[in-house]
């Protein structure tokens, strides 16, 4: 056996360290839909972006592809194509109707603010970057926050219906993946705030997944 391997074998090992998300606060959660709402008809890609972050979990490279051929006539939510997700699967996000109505009222076909998209595209990349910018300027500080964002609503629909569920919505390739990324953010989210404009509802997941949802039982 060469002595560099018996070396590594018998030398300190240094263990990797997980990130630790948190929950965001009341004042944070507070303070940024009210900057949102003042902001949907001044740049309503912004707000489209972090509707589809925070109600639809998608991942930043899935809002930038994004294309209205995605979204669903009903308004019940966004089919994303096979081969373009992380793992390669088509996967159904389930949305708020109201939100993603007014989303393809006020931005498909329409005059917007700081409009750089390519055409069928939602929103594109640059209003994600707007996004980012204005809500580390509000207080949030990861390094991705648009994926904060999807940690929260991963978060919420893990402690309403289960990580089997969280991991269909998310995207995950396994329920391992959703276990080993969401188990020390559950316990904080259980102290942080849900409210009601970007809460997710058990009927809107029920629908989506033919799975039936307790809301009184926590994951």
């Amino acid at each position: 056996i060469p002595q560099s391997v018996l070396d590594f074998y018998n030398g300190e090992k240094i263990k990797q360290v997980k990130s630790v998300y948190k929950a965001p606060g009341e004042k944070l959660i507070n303070d940024t839909w009210a900057w949102l709402t003042s902001l949907q008809k001044k740049d309503p890609q912004v707000y489209a972006c972090f509707i589809f972050a925070a109600c639809g979990g998608f991942r930043k490279g899935e809002v930038k592809m994004m294309k209205w051929d995605w979204v669903r006539e009903d308004y019940s939510g966004v089919d994303i194509p096979e081969g373009l997700t992380k793992n390669g699967k088509a996967r159904f996000v389930p949305l708020p109707k109201d939100k993603l109505k007014w989303i393809v009222d006020n931005l498909r076909d329409a005059d917007v603010y700081y409009d750089r998209r390519k055409p069928g595209m939602v929103v594109g990349s640059e209003a994600c970057t707007r996004l980012n910018a204005n809500l580390r300027k509000l207080g949030w500080e990861g390094k991705k926050v648009m994926h904060d964002l999807r940690k929260y609503f991963g978060a919420q629909v893990a402690t309403i219906a289960g990580l089997f569920v969280a991991s269909h919505l998310l995207g995950h390739s396994n329920i391992k993946v959703t276990q080993a990324h969401y188990s020390d953010y559950l316990q904080h989210l259980k102290a942080a705030p849900v409210i009601d404009q970007i809460k997710v509802e058990p009927k809107q997941l029920e629908e989506s997944t033919a799975i039936e949802v307790n809301s009184e039982v926590a994951a």
